[in-house]
């Protein structure tokens, strides 16, 4: 073999690696600045784009199956809903949005609400010790000392906190304890849940859903729910409103 004939092909070879290799370096070099800027964002943008991959991943095998669940009531009962069903438990925000829409016939198709209302009675529970950690550092004082017994086994779960039974001061006391980063999770959730329904309204197969109006309609029943303060407002209204008629409340 003549060594010389060679030589333009490693000529050329050497080339190809070199811009090859100086791609890959920009590339680097792009990629290291958007995460430095990443990392330089607020933790709020960052906690956002956290949630809309995870979200993203959990709702995308019902998106996929919607036009086909529009034509075929076997694959929306089949398939689409029980996907549906899934990602909805992925997360607050959607599982108070599954929860709300099965109450919603007039905006929801039947078949939808139906399977949704799963959702009010099968939300995720949170651990026993976080419990007693936030209610420790609420009260300021250890469960022992505080109340006079307490269980930490959940009476019952919601999408915003759960509910444990307890005694203070000889009477029985439920005590509501919101989720772990659920206020900063509903937050972002729902900003999601507003793109991506605009998203979904866009896809002529999708439509039949329209989950522009549902969303809507479920952020100001959200923001007033999310509050646990709102709430112990009203159960205090409420107290009052039907104090003297036995039973208390």
């Amino acid at each position: 073999k003549n060594p010389q004939a060679n030589e333009p092909r490693s000529v050329v070879l050497r080339s190809v690696v070199a811009m090859a290799s100086s791609r890959l370096l920009r590339r680097c070099a792009v990629i290291s600045l958007l995460l430095a800027l990443l990392l330089a964002c607020a933790p709020q943008t960052v906690l956002l784009l956290n949630r809309a991959l995870v979200l993203s991943l959990a709702l995308s095998p019902a998106v996929l199956l919607s036009p086909a669940a529009a034509a075929s009531s076997t694959i929306q009962q089949c398939l689409f809903l029980p996907a549906l069903r899934h990602a909805l438990g992925r997360s607050a925000a959607l599982t108070k949005w599954g929860q709300w829409a099965a109450t919603r016939p007039d905006l929801v198709p039947p078949s939808v609400c139906e399977a949704l209302s799963v959702l009010h009675a099968h939300a995720p529970a949170h651990a026993a010790a976080i419990s007693r950690a936030e209610v420790e550092a609420a009260t300021g004082a250890s469960i022992e000392d505080y109340f006079d017994a307490w269980e930490d086994e959940p009476l019952v779960s919601g999408s915003i906190g759960q509910v444990h039974l307890a005694r203070l001061n000889g009477s029985a006391v439920a005590v509501k304890v919101r989720h772990p980063r659920v206020g900063a999770e509903l937050e972002a959730d729902f900003r999601l849940l507003e793109l991506l329904a605009r998203a979904v309204d866009s896809v002529p197969g999708l439509r039949w859903l329209d989950a522009q109006s549902t969303v809507k309609q479920f952020g100001w029943a959200l923001q007033r729910q999310a509050s646990l303060e709102e709430e112990a407002r009203w159960l205090r209204l409420g107290g009052r409103n039907f104090e003297g008629l036995g039973g208390g409340l």
